[in-house]
């Protein structure tokens, strides 16, 4: 079939799958800023899904403070966390690609999964939260 295909990649992710499945008839080029000029400009529906988006991350968020105390256990917090991602702002949420994520004291990962832990006092505590709609 001619010449190497042309492969437009912007993640090594993608690189990687591209020589593992095609070997040498793909010529690799640097796909990343083949589109990002479209990604700036936003019609006004991508704008709403947006604001909305942006809803349910101060809903998700909200709860999760409410929640997080001494005394309580960090999966507890994350439930609240995923209920208002789900249904917790005024329009229904999707579940976020990335689940809510937390950790206490000293953590060793760079995005730890929460535990049945306990929060105790004088420890900092992190949560990667969002909103998807």
């Amino acid at each position: 079939h001619g010449g190497p295909r042309l492969l437009h990649c912007s993640a090594l992710i993608e690189i990687e799958l591209a020589i593992k499945t095609d070997g040498d008839r793909v010529e690799i080029i640097d796909g990343s800023l083949l589109v990002d000029w479209l990604r700036l400009i936003k019609s006004d529906a991508e704008l709403e899904m947006m604001r909305r988006a942006a809803e349910i991350a101060d809903a998700t968020m909200t709860a999760a403070l409410d929640t997080v105390a001494v005394g309580v256990r960090q999966c507890d917090a994350i439930g609240a966390a995923l209920e208002a991602s789900v249904c917790g702002a005024a329009q229904v949420g999707e579940v976020p690609a990335a689940l809510p994520r937390m950790s206490t004291g000293s953590a060793t990962a760079a995005h730890p999964t929460y535990t049945d832990e306990v929060l105790q006092p004088s420890r900092g505590t992190s949560l990667e939260l969002a909103g998807c709609y």
